[in-house]
């Protein structure tokens, strides 16, 4: 897996949403922040915490649908 930094935590993310045809606001609920904050990320005005660069990372590893199962515990 290659590594996610705070600088290119918005080309993974905006990659990962294009190529599985997801909608921002379908990835924002998955990892559980706003729909403004995941935009914000993707158009570089903003970025990510500890947890989203954490998040963003395992939901690339899995895959969005094996993501978007997981518990909170897991």
């Amino acid at each position: 897996m290659e590594k996610i930094s705070r600088k290119d935590c918005n080309v993974f993310l905006a990659a990962f949403i294009e190529k599985n045809d997801l909608s921002v606001k379908k990835v924002a609920k998955a990892i559980t922040c706003s729909t403004a904050t995941l935009n914000r990320i993707i158009g570089e005005k903003t970025l990510p915490s500890d947890e989203m660069l954490r998040q963003t990372a395992i939901m690339v590893e899995l895959g969005f649908d094996s993501y978007s199962r997981l518990s909170k515990a897991d």
